[in-house]
């Protein structure tokens, strides 16, 4: 059974610069966790001070109160951005050393498959492989050592739609098992039905944790309103900004979706005909992006 993980107020220091100054969330069994930021953010460098391969300058991760990751009952896995696969070991033997992997029962060979890891690829040296094929070998070792926790830096990175969605259905039953999965990545349109938290680094500490739908709805809906006579609308709604150069075009801000569904409800019954009304919602991307102060 997978073991609680929480970071508490770590940091860590390169010189001058202080990358994580603060870092804390907590992530529970089945969780998957989607931590975002900017490039540089320091999401990196967290993965590596929580699996034991670099130390904080303060703060700590640990695993069911016990800050080892050695302590009985945690099995850890990791892949990186860039796969860690030995070149000149077939894809078999790849596996055997990344994994610990003796013996090829039925439900490795089905992780495999899900990978699209055939018998005849894996007998291949790794160095020929594909960037996606090293990444969906890395991956799969990853999942059959059967972690407690599993930490994704970039998953999507160099993959196609059909290995992404073999990654993403690997990720999926790994937490239905009870493992707690850890993302990193800019991909936020792949993660956003996936995550079930998401944790928002940024300058070094957590400026937001909880779940997507959350996030999102921190800021509100509009509903966009084109008619032949603004100013109708505009009586209607003081507030209602202009946001296309002919001036036809209106954005009605709404605090909630209550609110929207009044003002969408208070338009169909108004006189004013309508050329065009939608609604738009923030994606998980735009949210993010307006946490941290609107930066691309």
């Amino acid at each position: 059974m997978s073991t609680s993980l929480v970071s508490q107020d770590v940091k860590i220091r390169f010189g001058s610069k202080e990358v994580l100054r603060g870092f804390s969330f907590e992530a529970r069994p089945s969780d998957i966790v989607f931590i975002a930021g900017r490039n540089g953010a320091g999401k990196t460098t967290w993965i590596r001070i929580a699996t034991g391969l670099m130390r904080s300058t303060s703060g700590r991760v640990s695993y069911n109160g016990h800050q080892t990751v050695s302590h009985d009952g945690v099995r850890l896995s990791v892949v990186f951005d860039e796969p860690p696969v030995y070149p000149t070991l077939t894809g078999k033997e790849n596996l055997r050393a990344l994994a610990g992997l003796n013996k090829f029962d039925g439900a490795a060979k089905a992780t495999l498959d899900s990978f699209q890891l055939d018998p005849a690829m894996l007998k291949i040296k790794a160095g020929h492989y594909s960037y996606g094929q090293k990444h969906r070998l890395s991956m799969a070792a990853a999942m059959l050592r059967q972690p407690t926790h599993l930490f994704l830096d970039e998953p999507a990175d160099g993959l196609d739609p059909v290995a992404w969605g073999q990654v993403e259905q690997g990720i999926r039953s790994m937490a239905s098992g009870g493992a707690t999965v850890v993302l990193t990545g800019q991909d936020f349109d792949l993660v956003e039905s996936l995550a079930s938290k998401v944790v928002v680094l940024h300058e070094g500490i957590t400026a937001f944790e909880g779940p997507p739908g959350e996030l999102i709805g921190k800021f509100p809906p509009s509903i966009f309103v084109r008619a032949d006579d603004v100013e109708a609308i505009k009586r209607m709604f003081p507030d209602a900004r202009r946001v296309d150069q002919e001036g036809s075009l209106l954005e009605i801000v709404c605090a909630s979706d209550a609110d929207l569904e009044q003002a969408a409800l208070k338009l169909q019954r108004a006189q004013t005909p309508l050329k065009e009304m939608y609604v738009r919602k923030k994606s998980l991307k735009e949210a993010f992006l307006e946490t941290i102060g609107g930066a691309a």
